[in-house]
């Protein structure tokens, strides 16, 4: 590795520091959408569970059915939040009903006929996702604990959101100390990724990956049965069962190019070409260009149109581009872009765009060299020694890690602020190896890699059989009962039964059951759901967290 790699960390230090770009970017606020004027729509869903989505009650007066101290509760939480949140109720005489925004404002009939994931009439209706996370809600509820839904039992209602990542005023410490009282906040649901500081949002429970429901909701039917080994019940998570040389080209233009699926070594036409002394020594990356983080969120970066921009009208383009690659004001997916062009040894960074873009740019990007013409197939991808995942607007990238951990090579993970809720089960050195969120380490631990060939390829077949045990659809039950159906049994208040049934095909293991139980029991489990507590972690949100230096094993 030439000396330049090596003092990446260095130059990306002091470069850093005598950036003075004006951080008015890292500084932008994006509008706040508030809690009112946002209509509420409800939807009809008939599933094996027998449940109904009854329509809205369509008024603005407090609802007795919940009593004062739930609708204050709820409506504290909404309205010192802002940002739209999603409300699940259920009584017995209109079953469960879901209502986007504020608080009961408007009513909106579904169509009988609508299923679920039906797509939306106009603006004001609840969206896929949030149609999603309420039937996920509704039929965990309905799979584990069905007696809260009987005649006697009294109604309820559960905030949850399903943006990619928490927007909130509250996020600001000094703003949350004066104006958000979490103390007082209900549990918030939340389907997209989380922070893994839990003190910035004390009431915000990692909930069930929301882009995962489908692969496994059908195992949630009370009614149907299922084996150990079941395939999951979506196309992301399946293997594929044709060799890679006859699957069609991917149109760039349509969605289904955004996704890479699960690789394979069964598909491809040589496998002594995956061998890992013939992979290619580089680390790898294909990506939309997406902002990073949101705009409220410290760290946010902007996509990278503007930084193009300034870059192509340069009078010294390549010094232009040397300068932005270590500017303060770019985020990580241009990084690796502009790294790709200055040490093409070490990194193959594109972005690949499948949305529809601005013939402006194109043109840039063109003249830069930052777009790959063509998706990179699995069988492609499968040839790099290294992969690279970078977050997004959420601040991860749960649709590019999941693949490249079925790779022949290593992950080379992403370390954000965020976390997607089953990223505790992955761990550092044993299936991925960490990289700081400005990549200032890459060098450094492709470095690290290439002289412990063991260890990487350890780490390759840990990350691989990970892949192999999570997918399952009892694993994937498993994770659903763990994140969603534990937390949810808390906050109403109900025990819920077995993860599976005595009369189901399949038993939970001894080992799960004890961690169910403790899970059920921890005390720590419960304060982190409740919002009791929350004053003393709101101050503690006012500090800063503290950077995990993650170290290499000693070999």
């Amino acid at each position: 590795m030439s000396l330049e790699r090596e003092r990446l960390l260095d130059r990306a230090t002091s470069n850093a520091a005598a950036s003075s770009r004006d951080d008015r970017r890292t500084r932008a606020v994006r509008l706040i959408a508030t809690a009112s004027c946002v209509g509420v729509a409800t939807y009809a869903l008939a599933r094996a569970s027998g449940m109904m989505f009854a329509p809205s009650l369509g008024n603005t007066q407090r609802d007795s059915r919940f009593g004062a101290s739930s609708i204050d509760a709820t409506e504290r939480t909404v309205r010192e939040y802002k940002d739209e949140l999603s409300i699940l109720s259920w009584s017995h005489d209109r079953g469960f009903e879901t209502h986007r925004g504020s608080w009961r404002q408007e009513a909106r009939s579904a169509d009988a006929n609508e299923t679920p994931d039906a797509p939306a009439k106009d603006e004001r209706d609840v969206s896929n996702r949030q149609r999603g996370a309420a039937t996920l809600m509704a039929q965990t509820i309905a799979k584990y604990m069905p007696g809260r839904l009987s005649e006697t039992s009294a109604p309820f209602e559960l905030l949850y959101s399903t943006w990619d990542m928490p927007s909130t005023p509250c996020l600001d410490a000094e703003y949350a100390q004066k104006l958000c009282e979490f103390d007082r906040w209900v549990p918030i649901f939340n389907f997209g990724s989380s922070f893994k500081d839990q003190t910035v949002l004390p009431t915000m429970v990692p909930a069930t990956l929301g882009a995962l429901r489908s692969c496994f909701i059908e195992g949630l039917n009370p009614h149907l049965g299922f084996s150990a080994d079941d395939e999951p019940q979506c196309d992301f998570l399946r293997f594929p069962t044709t060799k890679y040389s006859e699957q069609g080209k991917c149109d760039a233009k349509l969605a289904q190019c955004r996704y890479h699926g699960l690789f394979s070594l069964n598909a491809v036409d040589d496998k002594s070409m995956y061998e890992w002394d013939n992979l290619k020594p580089q680390v790898e990356w294909r990506g939309s260009d997406y902002s990073f983080l949101a705009p409220r969120v410290p760290g946010h970066k902007p996509d990278a149109n503007e930084f193009l921009s300034e870059i192509a009208s340069s009078a010294n383009v390549s010094q232009a581009l040397h300068d932005m690659a270590f500017s303060t004001d770019i985020g990580p997916r241009l990084r690796a872009v502009l790294f790709s062009k200055l040490y093409p040894e070490l990194i193959d960074a594109k972005f690949f765009n499948w949305k529809n873009q601005s013939s402006e740019r194109d043109k840039m990007a063109a003249e830069l060299g930052i777009d790959a013409t063509e998706r990179l197939t699995e069988e492609a991808l499968g040839k790099y020694k290294y992969h690279l995942d970078l977050g997004g607007g959420g601040g991860t990238t749960w649709s590019g890690l999941i693949p490249k951990l079925t790779m022949p090579g290593v992950l080379l993970h992403h370390e954000t602020s965020m976390k997607d809720s089953y990223f505790d089960t992955l761990k550092p050195w044993v299936h991925y190896v960490p990289v700081a969120e400005d990549l200032h380490d890459l060098a450094e631990r492709v470095r690290w890699l290439e002289t412990h060939p063991t260890a990487a390829q350890r780490i390759s077949a840990n990350a691989n059989d990970w892949v192999r045990d999570f997918r399952r659809l009892r694993s994937l039950l498993a994770y659903n009962y763990r994140l969603l159906a534990v937390p949810l049994s808390l906050s109403l208040d109900a025990k819920p039964l077995p993860l599976f049934a005595p009369s189901a095909s399949v038993q939970a293991t001894k080992s799960e059951a004890e961690a169910i139980d403790a899970d059920l029991a921890s005390p720590q489990h419960r304060a982190a759901v409740a919002a009791a507590g929350a004053s003393r972690r709101r101050r503690a949100s006012a500090r800063p967290a503290a950077r995990d230096t993650p170290r290499a094993p000693s070999l």
